[in-house]
């Protein structure tokens, strides 16, 4: 966040590393091993 970027750049950055690890668990969940069969 203190980088030279600009606002709305640092805004997008944020936001993409909260939603990284969201997005994975949620693939994780939909994905992984504990899959049922369909």
């Amino acid at each position: 966040l203190q980088s030279s970027a600009k606002g709305l750049e640092k805004l997008l950055w944020a936001l993409l590393v909260l939603l990284l690890p969201v997005a994975g668990l949620i693939i994780w969940y939909l994905l992984g091993p504990g899959k049922k069969p369909a």
